[in-house]
């Protein structure tokens, strides 16, 4: 299995952000099709509800079983999740990040599903974005002395920062989140998530801006055929470039 040297995962004991549903997420594969006007529906994973643990396991199944198919996942949609597992999120963060994977998010998106769109180079917000701190498991927390507890958190916190900044998210935006409670919400609507985070990461911005020049809306400053070109030849030669490794080293 290529699974567990895909990317550099962190692994931290119980961590997770709080999530106020009890059900984990539905993962599913909405197959690609061709239409009679030579166009196609692109094939996407369908994350909805929260998530836990097993659902990197899931999403990774999933994109591995659509290389066999005529379209393999292009897109990934959320339809609403209220966090879930931390851990689990990152992993899917993560991967999509590396594959260039656009993140179309439709409804809520709180706590730890949030972490999945922060990782996309490409995202849309439709609906709400929720943030607060993280926080552990809290039977793992309360069994802690006072000043283990003190500590862990602040490695936790350490590693959490690090992460949000390596996806490009400003550090004002991070200290906000820290300063919201885990048994609260920071709550952005649509407009107010895209003014903030924008519809690209900034790094992935300027090199498509370099790259594909021209572009008259406000929600996208570039030429949306080259755009599209260019994701597509980044993400294809880093999937050549993965198989090529996974092959040698599984």
């Amino acid at each position: 299995m290529v699974l567990l040297n895909l990317a550099k995962f962190f692994v931290l004991p119980v961590l997770t952000l709080i999530s106020f549903g009890t059900n984990s997420a539905d993962l599913n594969l909405r197959k690609g099709m061709g239409l009679n006007d030579g166009s196609y529906v692109p094939a996407a994973i369908i994350i909805k509800g929260d998530i836990s643990q097993g659902d990197y396991d899931k999403f990774f199944g999933l994109f591995v079983d659509s290389l066999t198919h005529e379209y393999p996942v292009e897109d990934i949609v959320i339809t609403g999740s209220n966090g879930g597992d931390l851990d689990e999120a990152i992993k899917i963060g993560r991967f999509i990040d590396r594959f260039y994977l656009p993140v179309k998010s439709f409804g809520d998106c709180y706590s730890a599903c949030s972490f999945i769109l922060f990782s996309a180079k490409y995202r849309i917000f439709v609906g709400r974005v929720g943030l607060h701190r993280p926080y552990f498991d809290k039977a793992y927390y309360a069994g802690l002395s006072a000043g283990k507890a003190q500590l862990r958190y602040k490695e936790m916190s350490a590693v959490v920062r690090e992460y949000l900044i390596e996806q490009d998210v400003a550090v004002n935006v991070i200290d906000k989140m820290f300063s919201v409670s885990s048994s609260d919400m920071w709550i952005l609507n649509s407009n107010e998530a895209f003014e903030i985070f924008g519809i690209m990461k900034p790094s992935f911005h300027e090199w498509v801006k370099a790259k594909c020049s021209g572009g008259g809306s406000v929600y996208l400053d570039v030429d949306s055929e080259c755009l599209n070109k260019v994701m597509w030849s980044a993400k294809n030669e880093e999937l050549l470039k993965w198989l090529e490794q996974g092959l040698e080293s599984m």
